[in-house]
Parts: structure tokens; sequence; C-alpha cells
């Protein structure tokens, strides 16, 4: 007795007829005849072996699924290769939005860090000019302070007591406080983190 794909070969309306009348003994036929082709060809358009597995697969899902009786071997051949390469180009081209929506999210995200910088440049030098404005004794103590040197430290170098450097320290912050409100602690660790 000869092979079942034999036979489907040797009479290719009767297979075609057959699967449109969904018989999953042609499906394999033309499965296992056609697949391997239709991977390679899908490979060569996407350049990834799985995606172009994924694409034959969902190929053959469409043609079990296909209700036109095909008129010849061709016309089903066409259809396999035409839907493969179809579904292919698709998925390139949303490749390509999602590429494009990437790449236009990060110079976003990049205007936003940049706007994020400047702003912050300009509070800081804000703050700087502000310190500037204190009395010369007041804003050297304080700009000692925001370069992280203790209280006892300053005072030990500037020839002052602690009690001193504490008060003018205090002096300093009153009046950032009376420019910045309740930003001025958030101010002061940043200024730190910028002068560290």
């Amino acid at each position: 007795m000869p092979e079942r794909s034999e036979t489907y070969r040797d009479d290719p309306q009767a297979m075609l007829h057959r699967l449109h009348r969904k018989d999953p003994g042609v499906f394999s036929v033309i499965f296992d005849s056609y697949s391997k082709q239709l991977f390679f060809y899908c490979r060569a358009i996407l350049g990834v072996d799985a995606t172009a597995e994924d694409v034959v697969q969902e190929t053959f899902v469409r043609l079990w699924r296909h209700d036109t009786e095909f008129q010849s071997i061709v016309s089903m051949k066409t259809f396999l290769y035409r839907t493969a390469r179809n579904m292919s180009i698709d998925i390139l081209k949303h490749q390509r939005v999602e590429q494009r929506h990437n790449a236009m999210a990060a110079h976003e995200l990049g205007d936003s860090v940049l706007e994020q910088k400047l702003i912050e440049e300009e509070v800081i030098a804000d703050l700087y000019a502000m310190i500037e404005r204190l009395p010369a004794a007041c804003a050297r103590i304080f700009r000692m302070s925001l370069g992280g040197m203790k209280n006892h430290e300053i005072a030990r170098e500037l020839s002052l007591s602690v009690t001193t450097v504490k008060t003018q320290k205090q002096r300093a912050i009153a009046a950032l406080r009376a420019r910045f409100g309740s930003l001025t602690p958030l101010l002061l660790l940043l200024v730190q983190g910028v002068a560290e």
C-alpha cells in the first residue's frame, strides 16, 4: 500500500479538497512538505530563528483556518509564502515603531533630565548667591559647614568658640529659610552632595 503522502502528491486536487475539509492527515503532509522552506524564507527576512519559527507556525494556523478551497498547489503555496511574508514585514514594521518610540522616549527623558539639571543648577546658584549676601563671617562659616567640616573643626581653624560657629550657622539657616521656606533642608542636602 502506498504511503499517504505519495497518494496525496499523486492527486493534488484531492489533497486540496481534503485540506479544505480540514483533514489532519493532509495538513500534516503539507506541513512536512513546506514548513522547512517557509522557515528559511522567513529567517531570511527576519534574521531571527525563533521569530521565523513563530511566523511559520502562525502561517500554518492561518492555512488551517482558510475557508476557500485552493484551485492548485501553486495557489496554496502562494498563500503560504504571501502570508509568511506579510507577517514578517508586519513584525519588522512593529520593531521599527518600537525602536522609534524607544528613541523618542530616551530623547524626551534626556530633555527632562537636562531640564531638571538646569533647574537644579539655577537653584544652587540662587542658594550660593543668598549665602554670599550673608555677613562675611557668617557666609564663610556656612560654606565651611557645607564643605563637610564639623563645628569644632571650623572653630579651631577660625580661632572661634564652637558656640559662635553654631550661632553663625543658625543665622545663615534662618536667612535661607526666609528666602527658600520649607525647601531649605532639601537644598542644603543638595548643596552638600554637590560640594562633596
